[in-house]
């Protein structure tokens, strides 16, 4: 699998384990970077370091802005292999009902045996 075609196109399909990855790695790249903040936070106050209370919101949104589109291309592979368009992204700004249909067609549907509209199915 190339990694410029998993983490930027919006093409073909990716399997549950690819979904399920990238959630992990969100997880821990989000807990990383709070402890960082926090960490940042606690010097900022302690008075010796002024400053570090907008660095730590700049690594924050920096890195939430990394992980944007990375998300959205394997989300959108997600949908196509259980033969839906990469619109259905737009059902996890639905609260609770978009978020449990997010749920159990990326992370517990199996994705359509053989090809479909989409393309072959993952390896």
């Amino acid at each position: 699998m190339e990694w410029g075609w998993l983490l930027f196109s919006l093409e073909g399909r990716v399997g549950r384990m690819v979904w399920w990855s990238l959630v992990f790695a969100e997880v821990i790249l989000s807990l990383m970077v709070v402890g960082i903040r926090a960490g940042m936070g606690a010097a900022a106050r302690g008075g010796d370091t002024p400053g570090l209370g907008a660095a730590s919101l700049l690594l924050f949104a920096f890195s939430a802005v990394v992980l944007i589109w990375p998300s959205v291309a394997i989300s959108v592979k997600r949908w196509h292999d259980v033969d839906k368009s990469g619109w259905w992204i737009l059902a996890g700004a639905i609260p609770f009902v978009g978020w449990l249909a997010v749920l159990y067609f990326n992370g517990f549907a199996e994705g359509t045996r053989g090809s479909n509209r989409y393309g072959e199915p993952p390896e």
